[in-house]
């Protein structure tokens, strides 16, 4: 509850109370956003490879010998 401040007279007591309350719900505020982006980015990319698996590479065979032979030309 609000109490209307008196004319000229401050409780710096009660001003520090208000300021640690609101200083506390922002934190709180900060951390959940910050736990929210996390988990956002997490779930975005949890499960999903950059790098196909080699069964997911599907290339004709022509192309998986030059692939080789390029490897192989780079190797030595």
């Amino acid at each position: 509850m609000i109490r209307p401040a008196r004319e000229g007279s401050i409780d710096p007591a009660e001003m520090r109370r208000r300021i640690e309350e609101t200083r506390a719900r922002l934190k709180a505020k900060a951390f959940d956003a910050m736990m929210s982006g996390e988990a956002a980015l997490l779930s975005r990319d949890a499960g999903e490879s950059a790098v196909p698996r080699e069964s997911e590479a599907d290339v004709g065979d022509d192309v998986a010998q030059s692939i080789e032979d390029g490897l192989s030309e780079d190797d030595g």
